[in-house]
Parts: structure tokens; sequence; C-alpha cells
């Protein structure tokens, strides 16, 4: 980051103060880091909607080895 004149390489306009290499506007970064973020929360939602799925899942196979379990005991004493 340097201070000084130029054109923003993404929208092209005149800026001066704080330019981000290689000539970026300070809104045109803003705009990218809101997109990374976005997409930073979107994968987040995902890891998470796939961990609470995998956790329902292995509760239920929990509860059906508990029952296999169960009977199986039943059974053996027969």
């Amino acid at each position: 980051m340097e201070e000084a004149a130029a054109v923003c390489s993404k929208c092209g306009n005149y800026m001066t103060g704080k330019i981000f290499d290689p000539y970026i506007c300070a809104d045109c970064k803003i705009d990218e880091l809101n997109n990374e973020l976005a997409v930073c929360k979107r994968e987040c939602e995902y890891i998470e909607q796939k961990y609470r799925t995998s956790e329902d899942e292995s509760q239920a196979l929990r509860k059906y080895k508990w029952a296999f379990e169960m009977l199986v005991a039943e059974l053996s004493k027969k």
C-alpha cells in the first residue's frame, strides 16, 4: 500500500490516497474482501450442515446398534 495518485485497475476510477497493490482503490478492495467473506461464510455453513447431518446419522446408527445388541442378547438367552 502506498500514497500516490493512480487509476484503479478494476473500476477505472482515478484515485489518490491509499492505493492497494496492484492499483486497486479502497472501494474495490472492500468489495473484494466482502466477496471473499461471503465465500468463507458459505463454506462454513456447508461444513456446519455436513457436520450436523453426520452427527444425526451417527446418533441413529448408535441407536440401531443398541437395539441390535439388545435383540442378540435376548435371542441368545433362548
